[in-house]
C-alpha cells in the first residue's frame, strides 16, 4: 500500500505542485492587490521544477511589470529531505521587467504599499544593520551553484525619458561569470563588459565593469537628474561578510 501511494504521488506530482503553487499565488494576489499569473508548472525528476508563462502586474492594470517565459529550478534532493533548501541550478529564459511611472501613477508601488502601512516608525541604525545582514545571508544562501540567464531586459519609462539594459546570455559556473550588457538612455547607446565571482559559502562577491569599446562608461540618469556627467574606465567592487561574531559586512 505504501509503495502504491508513493507511485501515485510520483505520477501526480506536477498537478499537485501546480495546485499548491496556485494557492500561494492566490494569497499573494490578495495580499498585494496584484495579478500574478502562471501558465504551467511541471515537476521534472524528483527535485526540479519548470514554470512557464509567468506575469505580474497591478490588479486591473494593463502595464505588466514583469514577464518570464520559462523558469527552471533544481534543488539538492538530500538537503531537501533533511529540511534544508539548497538551490543547485537556475535557468531563466526571456525575462522582461518594465517599470512605468508618471507624475500620478506607476506600475510597481503596489508591491510596497502593504509594508509601508505596517511601518509606524523609522527603523534605527542598528535595526537597519540587522535587516541588511539577514537579507544578505538569505541572498547568499539562495545563490545557485549554476545560473543561466537568456534574454534578460529591464526598462524604465517616464514621460519624455526611456532607459534600460539588456543581457543576451549570462552564465554563472564554478563561481565565475562573464557577460556583456547593452545599456541605453534615450539616444545614448553603450555596451559594458561585466565579469566577476560569487562564492556563497564564503559570502563574498566581486565584479568588474568596463566599456566594451574601450571608451569611458557613462552612468545613466546623471545628466537628466543633475545636468552633469560621471564616467569611469573600470569599476571594481568587492563585498564580503566579516566573521559571524562581528555581524558586519565589508565593502571594497
Amino acid at each position: 500500500a505504501l509503495l502504491l501511494l508513493i507511485l501515485i504521488s510520483f505520477m501526480i506530482r506536477s498537478p499537485l505542485a501546480s495546485w499548491l503553487i496556485q494557492g500561494q499565488v492566490d494569497q499573494f494576489n490578495k495580499k498585494y492587490h496584484a495579478e500574478l499569473r502562471i501558465k504551467k508548472v511541471r515537476i521534472i525528476g524528483l527535485a526540479s521544477i519548470r514554470v512557464t508563462g509567468i506575469s505580474l502586474c497591478k490588479a486591473g492594470s494593463d502595464d505588466t511589470l514583469a514577464k518570464v517565459d520559462t523558469a527552471f529550478i533544481a534543488v539538492g534532493i538530500l538537503k531537501l529531505l533533511a529540511g534544508r533548501l539548497s538551490i543547485h541550478d537556475v535557468a531563466l529564459t526571456r525575462t522582461r521587467i518594465h517599470v512605468v511611472e508618471d507624475e500620478k501613477d506607476n506600475n510597481f508601488m503596489f508591491l510596497m504599499q502593504r509594508q509601508q502601512q505596517k511601518t509606524d516608525t523609522a527603523p534605527s541604525r542598528l535595526e537597519y544593520q540587522e535587516m541588511a545582514a539577514k537579507m544578505l545571508r538569505f541572498i547568499f544562501d539562495k545563490i545557485p551553484l549554476s545560473l543561466t540567464i537568456n534574454q534578460f531586459e529591464i526598462s524604465h519609462s517616464t514621460p519624455g525619458h526611456e532607459a534600460g539594459f539588456s543581457i543576451d546570455l549570462l552564465r554563472l559556473e564554478r563561481q565565475y561569470f562573464r557577460t556583456t550588457i547593452a545599456v541605453y538612455e534615450d539616444t545614448l547607446r553603450q555596451r559594458w563588459n561585466l565579469s566577476g565571482r560569487i562564492d556563497n559559502r564564503a559570502r563574498m562577491c566581486q565584479f568588474r565593469i568596463c566599456a566594451d569599446s574601450g571608451s569611458a562608461v557613462s552612468i545613466p540618469y546623471i545628466r537628466r537628474k543633475f545636468d552633469a556627467e560621471i564616467g569611469f574606465d573600470t569599476l571594481a567592487f568587492r563585498f564580503s561578510e566579516l566573521a559571524e561574531e562581528d555581524d558586519r559586512v565589508s565593502l571594497d
